[in-house]
């Protein structure tokens, strides 16, 4: 795999050595489109459980899970399958 650079849109060979389109949110199986405007569409990630966060000043407890723009992209980043392959994941 060719190293990723930040910022680089060009991921030629990247998982593989096919030419696929850049990780992103919106291309993960993880992934689900919750809002789309102000100046983006997002989405939540279920990669996993939800944290609790506090509730602002509050001595209470919320899970949330992490919203992000269908842009960005992580670590453990995993593209949708072609149709009619298994979309499933090695732990």
């Amino acid at each position: 795999m060719e190293k990723l650079l930040i910022g680089d849109l060009r991921y030629s060979k990247f998982a593989g050595g096919e030419d696929q389109d850049p990780p992103a949110c919106e291309r993960c199986i993880y992934w689900e489109a919750f809002i789309e405007g102000l100046g983006g569409n997002y989405g939540f990630c279920r990669r996993h459980a939800p944290p609790a966060v506090t509730i602002a000043k509050a001595a209470e407890y919320e899970a949330r899970w992490p919203l992000t723009e269908e842009s960005e992209w992580c670590g453990e980043y995993h593209p949708h399958s072609p149709q009619g392959e298994s979309n499933t994941v090695s732990r």
